[in-house]
C-alpha cells in the first residue's frame, strides 16, 4: 500500500511524467496544494515524499504547468517532477490506488 508525507522545502527536479488527474480528487487525498508558487507558471503544487509498505520511494512534485486562467478544477494533466523516474511508475499506482487517476494513460517525457 503506498503512503506520503508532505514536504515544504524546495528539492531540485526536473519534468518526468504527465498524468491526468482530478484536482479535487487530489486535494482530498493530498490536502490543499502550496499556491501561487511560480506566477504565470504554476498556481498549484503539492511535494510529496512516496512510499510503498513504509519503504520510500522517492520524492516528487506534482503541479500544473502554465494553465493560464483554466481554473484548477478543470485542470487535467498535472506535471509530475522529481530527480529520478523510479518514482513514476510508484507515483501512478498510488493515483490509481486513491482514485486521483483519470482514464487517459500519463505521457513519459
Amino acid at each position: 500500500m503506498y503512503t506520503f508525507k508532505r514536504f515544504k522545502n524546495s528539492m531540485p527536479s526536473h519534468l518526468l511524467i504527465a498524468v491526468p488527474g482530478d484536482y479535487n480528487k487530489l486535494c482530498e487525498v493530498l490536502g490543499a496544494p502550496k499556491t501561487d508558487v511560480e506566477p504565470g507558471k504554476v498556481r498549484a503544487e503539492w511535494g510529496i515524499n512516496l512510499y510503498k509498505d513504509g519503504v520510500f520511494q522517492g520524492y516528487c512534485y506534482i503541479y500544473d504547468w502554465k494553465c493560464g486562467s483554466l481554473p484548477l478544477e478543470e485542470v487535467y494533466h498535472w506535471n509530475v517532477g522529481g530527480t529520478c523516474r523510479d518514482v513514476v511508475e510508484p507515483l501512478v499506482e498510488f493515483f490509481h490506488q486513491t482514485g486521483i487517476h483519470k482514464q487517459e494513460q500519463g505521457t513519459l517525457i
